[in-house]
C-alpha cells in the first residue's frame, strides 16, 4: 500500500475508534440517567462505570489501536460505523475480502 493509503487507513480507525467509543458512552450515560432518577444507587453506577473501564473501554482500544488498520476499518465498515462512502471506492476495493471474511466469520 502507499503512504498515503496506510494514512487514509490510520485516519479511518481514528474516526472508527471514536465512534465505537461514543456508542459505547451513549449507553453508559444511560446508567447515569438511571441513577440520577433513582432507578439505581450509587453503587451499582460505579459498578457499571468500573466494568465499561475494564471491559468495553479496554476492548475497544486494543482492537482500534492494538489492530492493523486495514482490520480495524473493515470491521468498523462491516459493523456501519464508518460508511462505504467515507472510506472510498478505490480503499473498499482493496478491503472487499477482508470484509467479506469477517461478515462470514460472524454468520
Amino acid at each position: 500500500m502507499s503512504k498515503r493509503t496506510e494514512k487514509k487507513l490510520r485516519d479511518l480507525a481514528s474516526l472508527a475508534y471514536e465512534r465505537a467509543l461514543s456508542r459505547a458512552l451513549d449507553e453508559l450515560s444511560a446508567e447515569f440517567k438511571r441513577w440520577q432518577n433513582g432507578s439505581i444507587d450509587a453503587f451499582d453506577l460505579n459498578q457499571l462505570i468500573h466494568v465499561f473501564h475494564n471491559q468495553t473501554g479496554r476492548k475497544l482500544y486494543s482492537f482500534y489501536v492494538g489492530a492493523k488498520p486495514y482490520l480495524a476499518v473493515a470491521a468498523a465498515v462491516r459493523d456501519g460505523i464508518l460508511k462505504r462512502d467515507e472510506v472510498g471506492e478505490e480503499l473498499l476495493s482493496e478491503l472487499s475480502a477482508t470484509i467479506n471474511l469477517l461478515t462470514r466469520s460472524d454468520e
